[in-house]
């Protein structure tokens, strides 16, 4: 009994870093006999979920065990996530893979059960290209773009995962150019933004009281805001200018999964700009329902993100 007791816990530590599963090479080499696992599993302490895999119950569950799952189903070393799979999962845009996209080295064969719910692509990663994420091994976020570009991912999205990605220390300012060229090469020059279908607001010096009104049915988007709350939240935290852009102001919202793009801008004395940039997130997503990603258009680092969300940002509200 207490021989079976060691193998559970030399199998839980293995499992304790990879979201609770264990393949059968890793208890071999952790010395464990390969002929114990299925003894195990008969007896109920362990649940045998895939080829050469197994679940250590005595690990509480995640959001991602399916995806780290799907990684030690390959048996492969190099496997990682990849293409829309790691879009999701670095969530820089409103991607929803319907199957886990998978890379395995260019040599590798897989002949096991299982994988009509994953996409294998093969290919031989750098180890530069290949990072880690929630103790799962993933495509960075350059190396993920490229493969989604290169595999067909419709263009919103890859535009989206631009934009976002470039706010943040995943995508380099040296990727970006890259990333964009390649996207040019395959859908052609991004096209000159399209006159606005309602009328533009006039500039921020303006009062807000002879502001032409927002109208929810021209946007042609599914988004609908509440106009009047959003002002008021405005006035309450001292914003001289509000923008929305991003999918929200186009036919791409999803009203499932998309969150909402603002630009803002607080008045230059404001005194308290910390407290009212978090309290304005939170009312607009308590207006909203959904989240809110809201970027202070004052301090933008990124020349091709400022570029592109500031062309295609509307106006919702100016003091």
């Amino acid at each position: 009994m207490r021989e079976v007791l060691t193998y559970l816990e030399r199998l839980r530590e293995i499992a304790l870093d990879q979201h609770g599963f264990v393949t059968t090479a890793q208890a071999v080499a952790n010395g464990i006999p390969k002929t114990e696992l299925p003894k195990l599993a008969g007896r109920g302490r362990i649940e045998r979920v895939a080829h050469g895999v197994y679940r250590i119950s005595q690990v509480p569950a995640t959001p991602y065990d399916n995806w780290a799952l799907a990684v030690l189903w390959t048996g492969a070393e190099e496997a990682c996530l990849s293409h829309e799979t790691a879009l999701a999962a670095w969530d820089v845009s409103d991607v929803n893979p319907d199957r886990v996209h998978l890379t395995v080295g260019r040599q590798r064969r897989l002949r096991r059960a299982g994988g009509e719910r994953y996409v294998i692509h093969r290919r031989d990663l750098d180890p530069g290209q290949r990072t880690w994420w929630e103790a799962i091994p993933i495509t960075d976020l350059p190396t993920t773009i490229a493969d989604c570009i290169e595999t067909g991912t419709p263009t919103y999205l890859i535009r989206q995962s631009i934009e976002r990605g470039g706010r943040t220390r995943l995508l380099p300012a040296s990727d970006l150019d890259r990333l964009s060229g390649l996207l040019e090469d395959r859908d052609g020059p991004e096209p000159d933004p399209q006159p606005l279908t309602t009328p533009s607001l006039p500039d921020a010096g303006r009062s807000p009281s002879q502001l032409p009104p927002w109208n929810n049915d021209r946007m042609g988007t599914p988004l609908v805001l509440d106009l009047e709350a959003i002002r008021r939240a405005c006035k309450k935290h001292r914003v001289t200018r509000l923008r929305i852009f991003g999918s929200a102001i186009t036919d791409q919202f999803d009203p499932q999964t998309s969150d909402v793009d603002f630009l803002v801008d607080f008045a230059p004395d404001n005194l308290n700009l910390f407290h009212d940039y978090f309290d304005l997130k939170a009312e607009l997503e308590e207006i909203l329902g959904r989240p809110v990603d809201l970027v202070d258009a004052g301090a933008v680092p990124n020349p091709y993100f400022k570029a592109a969300a500031f062309s295609s940002a509307q106006d919702l509200y100016a003091a």
